[in-house]
């Protein structure tokens, strides 16, 4: 597969703090990859040394493949941290400006991303005027002046109401199907990219701790039935020979997760009890994401 970013032992260092620490991450084109980490992660560093806005420390970055970053680095459009615009200038005024000042020849093209983004309507009004969420979209549409063939988007959901989240992920999803455009976003929240990336990086501490694929996310973040029991070895061995079950496993010296035949759990429960086994509870648990980016940082609040 060919590859839209690749690093390489990437570190970022600000004296003796490391803002980046040997970071290997590849995104394949045609990814909508997430970068999943809380604030001071290192993320939007990433980010930045990606597009050139600050020097590595260490380590390797190549872009679709190449060595040569300056002349791959016109073909990446970014929104990092919040987009600076004219607050008494309109939409269209503002990407006109920007168009001018980067050299893009084509005209149309301001025209055209504000279709691509939904703002066609909004065109004429204040930047001032705008939603936070219309503020975050504008942002977008500058980033796809230039008609780029990687989206860089630092946190582009960030403090977006529900409506205007959505409106985003159907339009990066868009992107993605309709423009081939590869995406890098960046959330310090799981389940907003969970809704639309097919790979994701948790970082924690200028890490990266783990990558999976939508695929494997899904698989780990099965719903279970809990049995809370004075005897969890006994419950395996019920489990084993009298149902023939293996999907489960011990946790905590007390409760037994089962992830297979939720429809036998009263049978179960009601040999268990003629077993003389004492069971406390059983419950139902429902695989969470925080759950599961809280489990590879630690911690208790993303």
């Amino acid at each position: 597969m060919l590859t839209a970013v690749e690093t390489k032992q990437l570190t970022k260092s600000y004296g003796m703090k490391y803002a980046l620490q040997d970071v290997d991450l590849t995104v394949y084109e045609g990814d909508i990859f997430g970068l999943v980490g809380k604030n001071g992660a290192g993320k939007t560093t990433l980010f930045k040394l990606i597009q050139g806005i600050t020097r590595p420390t260490d380590g390797q970055i190549l872009l679709f493949g190449s060595k040569d970053r300056t002349k791959q680095r016109a073909r990446i459009g970014a929104l990092i941290e919040t987009p600076h615009f004219y607050p008494y200038m309109s939409a269209e005024q503002n990407l006109e400006y920007f168009r001018i000042q980067r050299g893009i020849a084509e005209k149309d093209s301001v025209i055209e991303v504000l279709r691509l983004t939904g703002l066609m309507d909004e065109r004429k009004k204040l930047f001032r005027a705008f939603s936070m969420g219309m503020k975050q979209r504008l942002g977008i549409a500058l980033s796809l002046l230039g008609e780029p063939d990687l989206l860089l988007l630092d946190e582009p959901t960030n403090g977006i109401d529900p409506e205007g989240i959505v409106q985003i992920r159907s339009l990066l999803r868009k992107l993605n199907r309709e423009r081939h455009i590869t995406i890098l976003i960046s959330s310090h929240i799981l389940s907003e990219l969970a809704h639309i990336a097919n790979r994701y990086a948790i970082m924690d501490a200028g890490l990266i701790l783990d990558t999976v694929t939508r695929e494997e996310l899904d698989a780990s973040m099965r719903s279970a039935i809990r049995i809370r029991t004075d005897s969890p070895e006994r419950v395996v061995v019920i489990l084993e020979e009298v149902f023939s079950l293996s999907d489960f496993r011990v946790e905590n010296d007390k409760d037994v997760l089962l992830y297979e035949s939720f429809g036998s759990i009263p049978e179960i429960i009601r040999a268990l009890v003629v077993s003389g086994i004492r069971v406390y509870d059983v419950h139902r648990l429902e695989a969470q994401l925080e759950d599961y980016f809280l489990q590879k940082v630690g911690g208790d609040h993303v």
